[in-house]
């Protein structure tokens, strides 16, 4: 699958590029984009964070799969914070909520995570496999940056070789 990283705001090339080279060995074509800027109408002063669908309008009339990494805080209706969101072709990660020193393992495991969900599945019980649910860093921090056996069957053969 070919996914374009977009950087939403300051996110340092370091990480992008660790990204992108962790996702490709796991079999996903990756290019980057240029830096984008965060949409000012996202932030919600109220709750000081970002409502996550703005962010998604910046490529929903794009062709091809998008994987936006952005570096504020972001939330959906009827959650306090989301690591990630994917509603379709394109997803989203945040790492402002990943930050310490496993910021780049925990990016790379929201980014699978998220493509996974492109890729049509769901969350998993298992909770090594990379599509299991996160709700906080421990989560995060416990799962694999694979996916599971099971998971594995459900995807593009390309991504079982």
């Amino acid at each position: 699958m070919d996914v374009t990283l977009m950087p939403v705001g300051t996110i340092g090339r370091p990480l992008l590029e660790a990204v992108k080279a962790r996702l490709e060995s796991l079999g996903f074509s990756c290019f980057l984009s240029k830096e984008h800027s965060i949409p000012d109408k996202a932030y919600n002063p109220l709750r000081n964070q970002y409502l996550v669908h703005q962010f998604l309008d910046l490529v929903n009339t794009e062709e091809g799969h998008h994987l936006l990494i952005t570096s504020v805080d972001l939330y959906i209706k009827g959650l306090n914070f989301i690591f990630g969101y994917a509603p379709g072709p394109n997803a989203i990660i945040s790492i402002a909520r990943l930050q310490g020193a496993r910021l780049e393992e925990r990016t790379v495991k929201e980014a699978v995570h998220e493509l996974g969900h492109v890729l049509s599945l769901g969350h998993c019980s298992n909770p090594r496999c990379v599509m299991h649910f996160s709700n906080t860093l421990s989560d995060t921090d416990y799962k694999s940056v694979k996916f599971c056996s099971e998971c594995l069957k459900r995807l593009p053969p390309s991504f079982q070789e």
